[in-house]
């Protein structure tokens, strides 16, 4: 195994994130009549989001070790991350059908890639390659529940996979959000665009723990991560 070069992909999607970031703060002087007004809950919940782009940009490693299924779990990990810089550009525009629209994108890349790194084997790569296929969101599921031997992944899904594909696909709830007793337009509440935010906040961390697995981090530093990680779970289980 070679590590691979820094030019390669992960300072690549590292850049994008500070990109992303550095956007919104530049937007951030811009004269407040060329920005949607926002509710003081929308701009904090935004706040706290890029303070998470922040950290991720400086925990995000340089390199990560080349193996088949690594070359998998890397690309996907990186979606995600890409995705969910997208959705709070949306949200900071408020364009928020589009952003409801990715929060099943985020979910989809990091849960691949999480099924890249802990369950694709040399019989799964080969499959892929031959049907030029990935396989689906129950194989995934169903899979990672098989490796860890519970189903925790599995009824996870079923809470926001309905959901989530509606918003995607333009189905009943994302068209409830634009009609109403007042005329067509788009009414997505504040509390759910925190939700989402929320959401997509924390598959983005969880997608740059998993490439700092893929890099082989220090144990010091994984635990440091995850120690973040879990930090951001019970912000989200109790935001007071």
């Amino acid at each position: 195994m070679r590590v691979l070069p820094d030019v390669c992909l992960w300072p690549i999607v590292a850049r994008r994130v500070v990109s992303a970031h550095a956007l919104r703060e530049r937007r951030g002087n811009m004269h407040l009549m060329s920005m949607p007004l926002l509710s003081s809950a929308i701009v904090a919940a935004l706040r706290d989001s890029s303070d998470i782009s922040r950290w991720i940009s400086t925990n995000h490693p340089g390199s990560i070790i080349q193996t088949p299924t690594s070359m998998l779990a890397g690309p996907s990990y990186g979606i995600c991350l890409e995705h969910r810089e997208a959705v709070l550009l949306l949200i900071e525009h408020d364009c928020r059908t589009s952003a409801y629209a990715l929060l099943r994108s985020v979910y989809e890349a990091y849960m691949r890639g999480l099924w890249a790194e802990e369950c694709a084997d040399e019989t799964a790569l080969a499959q892929i390659v031959r049907t030029k296929e990935l396989p689906t969101m129950d194989t995934v599921t169903k899979q990672l529940d098989k490796a860890g031997g519970d189903a925790t992944f599995a009824q996870s899904k079923a809470k926001v996979w309905k959901a989530m594909s509606h918003y995607a696909h333009g189905g009943l709830r994302q068209l409830e959000r634009w009609a109403g007793a007042d005329g067509i337009g788009p009414r997505h509440p504040d509390r759910e665009t925190i939700e989402v935010l929320h959401h997509v906040n924390l598959y983005g961390l969880l997608a740059v723990l998993g490439i700092a697995r893929l890099a082989h981090e220090p144990t010091e530093q994984l635990q440091a991560l995850q120690q973040k990680v879990l930090a951001f779970i019970a912000k989200f289980a109790d935001p007071t």
